[in-house]
């Protein structure tokens, strides 16, 4: 009886094993059709006497599932070892790969941080650059319109130069000529006939002589022409020096048209002077400007 008793456990333990194992069984797991039905049966018969001839059966069946089991573990644990070598080579080689782009993302922002930098130095040497520009502008307006002013006046100087000594050169003319010199001369002499002395000069105007007084009031006299000329000259250049040379001229005493003569070549040499002093002037600036 007790044997009997201990074989309905095993069995039932058995049946219990077979059942938990087919229930957990893979779904993908292949069966013959009379495979299956000797499973059934063998759950079925549990407990029963039918379940000695059908024991060895169902034992070949788990023997071969075992072995089914077996060999697909062993190749999901193969397949799952190369994925995981393949997953972490994968991981090194991304690691790698983000190193490297995390060392040129910092190279570049590097790069850009200098960037920056001489884009700030390149506009701040811009904007002086533009601030001297429009200061060397405004620099050269001044000093083009100075320049200009200036060469204005230079012309207008040489040109009234020229035209005062053109009149002095005209007076010059007349008061040189062997008519002039005779009509001076005569003037002297009618002087003299007056009973002056040649040395004797009370520094007074002798412009009331009666022989001068006959020449200035002709107007056709050579001092007289002397005199239109250089105040003709004087009115259009409004020189004042020019004008007190012609009164000089028209009121020039008995026998002194020699100091006449003298101022005029002197005012002459001054002209001469002022207008070589303008173009030595004028020199130096092209000099210097051409440095």
């Amino acid at each position: 009886y007790e044997k009997g008793a201990a074989l309905l456990q095993q069995q039932a333990r058995a049946g219990a094993a077979v059942r938990k194992f087919v229930e957990v069984m893979p779904g993908r797991a292949s069966f013959k059709p009379d495979e299956v039905a000797l499973l059934s049966e063998f759950l079925g018969s549990v407990g029963s006497e039918k379940y000695a001839p059908q024991s060895w059966s169902v034992q070949g069946i788990l023997k071969d599932m075992y072995e089914t089991f077996s060999a697909d573990l062993e190749a999901a644990t193969q397949l799952e070892a190369k994925q995981n070598t393949d997953f972490e080579t994968f991981i090194a080689v991304k690691t790698e790969e983000l190193k490297a782009m995390e060392a040129l993302k910092k190279a570049k922002e590097d790069e850009k941080a200098t960037k920056e930098s001489e884009l700030a130095d390149t506009q701040a040497i811009y904007d002086d650059t533009l601030a001297q520009k429009q200061a060397d502008v405004k620099f050269f307006d001044e000093t083009k319109a100075v320049c200009e002013a200036k060469h204005e006046a230079w012309t207008t100087r040489s040109s009234l130069r020229e035209e005062e000594i053109a009149g002095i050169e005209k007076a010059l003319e007349i008061l040189t000529t062997d008519e002039a010199r005779e009509l001076f001369a005569s003037s002297i002499k009618a002087g003299k006939e007056t009973g002056m002395s040649d040395s004797y000069d009370t520094g007074r105007d002798i412009s009331y002589a009666p022989a001068f007084l006959q020449v200035g009031s002709d107007t056709n006299a050579p001092n007289m022409r002397a005199f239109a000329a250089l105040k003709a000259s004087a009115s259009k250049t409004h020189s004042l020096r020019l004008a007190a040379l012609a009164v000089q001229v028209r009121e020039a005493k008995v026998g002194h048209f020699d100091k006449v003569l003298a101022a005029i070549d002197a005012m002459v040499q001054v002209l001469k002077d002022e207008d070589a002093s303008d173009i030595a002037k004028r020199d130096q600036c092209k000099g210097e400007y051409q440095k």
